[in-house]
Parts: structure tokens; sequence; C-alpha cells
């Protein structure tokens, strides 16, 4: 009887110091990050954590907002903030185990608010051609990663609003003689949608 409460002591010790976020949820959190250009460095509290597309663990914040950082060689630093909430299994944890405000002072009780991250990262001394291209180019893949979910929808369908905006933007020389809807249609995926975005802002009408 003994060993069990010795057992038991052992174990609501461990939980009260880790709190219940933490050994459930861990003290990471995975994140996908993606932009307009490959092989940018990703800089988290001054240390590179790798290159986009990136889609992997890294340490949750510590504060109400972090800053992630890009770089690129001939393009412009980039520095996002990223807000954080509350991880739902903590309320599971205050709940039942009333040990829950442990993971407020580490930090583990919170996640970032947004998993998902595209960035935007702008060439260095373009032209005012070029730099009117780029422009055209970025506004896209905004609108486009914006209403994701809409686009997907009319592209697949082949007709609507957002679809009509596409296929109107997109220079006729671009599409090999290939039905624009056709060619939108193999090259839309719903799990990734930057692929489409690039490409689509890579053809556009010049």
């Amino acid at each position: 009887m003994k060993k069990i409460y010795l057992l038991l002591s052992l174990f609501l010790t461990i939980s009260f110091m880790s709190g219940c976020a933490t050994i459930i949820d861990g003290s990471t959190t995975k994140m996908n990050i993606t932009s307009n250009v490959d092989d940018v460095k990703i800089l988290l509290n001054g240390g590179e954590i790798g290159r986009t597309p990136f889609f992997g663990e890294v340490p949750k914040p510590e504060s109400s907002t972090t800053q992630i950082v890009f770089k690129k060689k001939g393009y412009e630093t980039t520095t996002i903030t990223v807000g954080r909430t509350i991880v739902p299994i903590t309320f599971v944890s205050i709940i039942f185990w009333d040990l829950g405000t442990t993971d407020f002072l580490t930090g583990n009780a919170f996640t970032y608010s947004r998993n998902s991250i595209f960035v935007e990262l702008e060439p260095k001394e373009l032209s005012m051609h070029k730099k009117k291209i780029y422009d055209k180019q970025a506004n896209m893949r905004k609108f486009i990663l914006q209403n994701y979910e809409e686009v997907f929808v009319q592209v697949v369908a082949g007709e609507g609003e957002y679809f009509n905006y596409i296929t109107d933007s997109i220079g006729v020389d671009q599409l090999m003689n290939e039905p624009i809807d056709n060619l939108l249609s193999k090259k839309i995926n719903e799990v990734d949608m930057v692929l489409f975005a690039r490409f689509v802002a890579d053809n556009i009408s010049q």
C-alpha cells in the first residue's frame, strides 16, 4: 500500500512540474512555412530552424508574440510577428487536473495562432518595369491564398467570379494551346494551394 501511495505521489509531482499540456501536447508545435521563392532561411529566436518550404517542429513562444525573420540572397529581409493562443488541451488540464496553471508559467499552454504561414519576399533592386510585374504577381498570390477555399471550389467547377478573374489574368501565350479550365484543374491542389498560387502568378499576362 505504501508503494502505491509513493508512486501516486511521484506521479502527481511530475504532473505538477510538467503540466498536462506539456505531457500531452509537448513544448513544440508543428508549423508549415512556405514562400514565393524556395530556400529562404527561417530564423526564430536568433537561430535558423530551416528553409522554405518548411514543415516541422518549432519551440512554442514564451511571450505574447514571436518574431520570425526570413532571409535570402537577392531579396529583402522580411520579419513577421506571430501571435499565440491557448492550446485546447490545457483547458482540459485545468478542469480535470487543477494543475494546468503550471503551463502558463512555462509557456507550454500556448501555440502559434497561425500554424501555416506564407511569406512574400520582394527581390532587391528591381527596375520600374520589373517592379510592376512583381507587384501584379504578389497581388495574385495574395488573392488566391486569402480566398483559397472559394478559389479551389470555382477552379474545380470551371466557373465563378474568382475563376474568371484568374483566367482573365493569365496570358494566352502561356497556355500551350490547352483549354484554361483543363490546365488550372490539373494544377490546383487543395492540400498545397501555394504551388497553385505560384503557378498562376508566374503566368500572369505581362
